[in-house]
């Protein structure tokens, strides 16, 4: 009987441990896309757009980083590389790296974004909002493991995390606060 309840018990801690371990990694990847935004908006003032978080990302021009080392090896002509970089690798390793499908994507507004999602429904997407086909404006969303839905933060201060993986939560499309779709950027 005492071994019984020692067994519930320690299924119970494990469970709770479990989700605690969830919010911690939830915390870390809301941290790493906020300094990620803080960099792009001070480097923003500088030059006048956001061109260096999105546009020079790949050299393959596909925006895809599927490794580790992709976040090494973009984010060049930022201000502030390195700091970049380590929130990038913090983004994987929190939010990717686990996954049997593990790619940051980071595309513009010429790519068909919900094809992507319903194949890799957990990416980072680094990009203008695709209402403002420009590079004055930027919107970072990356898949919160413990939550099950989508962080978004963009540049014109929208913070949200209340999309699924199929884009639905704030009348669908990716429309949440800082997401792609925010009609009000």
């Amino acid at each position: 009987m005492a071994v019984a309840i020692i067994g519930i018990l320690a299924s119970i801690i494990m469970v709770n441990l479990n989700a605690a371990k969830l919010k911690a990694g939830d915390a870390s990847i809301m941290e790493s896309a906020e300094s990620i935004m803080k960099a792009a908006q001070v480097d923003s003032v500088a030059t006048g757009d956001f061109n260096n978080y999105y546009a020079n990302l790949n050299a393959n021009d596909d925006y895809t980083i599927s490794s580790a080392l992709g976040c090494n090896s973009n984010f060049g002509q930022t201000s502030d590389p390195q700091s970049v970089r380590s929130a990038c690798l913090s983004l994987y390793n929190n939010a990717l790296a686990s996954l049997n499908h593990s790619y940051l994507y980071a595309m513009t507004f010429v790519y068909p974004v919900l094809a992507f999602t319903a194949q890799y429904p957990t990416y980072l997407y680094i990009g203008p909002a695709m209402g403002n086909n420009t590079s004055t404006s930027l919107s970072i969303m990356v898949w919160l493991p413990g939550k099950q839905k989508y962080y978004c933060i963009g540049s014109d201060g929208g913070v949200s995390a209340d999309t699924d993986s199929s884009g639905s939560g704030c009348g669908g499309n990716f429309e949440c606060s800082g997401c792609m779709y925010d009609p009000n950027f």
